[in-house]
């Protein structure tokens, strides 16, 4: 199986940019078995009524031979989390399986689910602690107090680089390890499109502690 586990449909407001129906069709056409799809839309998959209207999208488009995947965005709204967890169980144990797992934006990203703040980052995880979930939260790790945004300049692509450090991505990525191993998170951590090799050595120091951790990296991250 094949499984394409960090795909960006863009349905509802901004359907423009992709959409679920045209991601399966490509996903067929390059042999793949599976995507998951990430929630940061407008607006965001964070309740049921969000779950359902992407699990149309995803009938709808009539490509049964992929299957389709979504990731539930995590607020510091306890309620919203313990919520989450409820429709994860749900298809976990009466549906389709649908639900792959929650997102969590440590760090600003496309959309509005930023939970940028250590203290929110903790409640988070205490929370999912608390109720018992042991699957798996991918993180989008970046700290925003190692920001330097006034040096990003739209038109020179590059300066991304000098406002997004890799110290931003490290730092983060130590906050993830330590907030779940203190809180007492049952299930595995995965940090995505990693760009820092030093962040990769943290990770793979905490795994060689019996941590459940892994982490992903984007092609383009190996030529760049």
């Amino acid at each position: 199986m094949i499984i394409d586990s960090h795909v960006h449909c863009r349905d509802f407001r901004q359907a423009k940019k992709e959409t679920v129906a045209h991601a399966l069709e490509v996903a067929r056409d390059s042999g793949l078995s599976a995507i998951f799809d990430m929630p940061n839309t407008d607006p965001p998959i964070v309740d049921k009524e969000s779950v359902i209207a992407r699990l149309i999208l995803a009938k709808e488009a009539c490509v049964s031979e992929i299957f389709y995947g979504l990731y539930i965005g995590l607020t510091a709204d306890p309620e919203q989390i313990k919520r989450a967890v409820g429709l994860y169980r749900i298809s976990r144990n009466h549906g389709t399986k649908n639900v792959v797992g929650f997102k969590l934006y440590a760090g600003q990203s496309v959309g509005n689910l930023a939970v940028a703040e250590l203290q929110d980052q903790s409640l988070v995880y205490a929370v999912l602690a608390h109720e018992g979930y042991d699957g798996v939260t991918v993180v989008h790790a970046e700290k925003e107090s190692e920001f330097a945004s006034e040096l990003w300049n739209p038109s020179s692509p590059l300066s991304h680089c000098l406002a997004r450090p890799e110290k931003a991505e490290i730092a983060s990525v130590q906050d993830q390890i330590i907030l779940t191993q203190t809180l007492g998170y049952k299930g595995k951590l995965h940090i995505p499109h990693i760009s820092s090799p030093a962040a990769v050595t943290l990770i793979s120091e905490a795994k060689k502690y019996g941590f459940d951790v892994s982490c992903s990296v984007c092609p383009h991250h190996f030529s760049f």
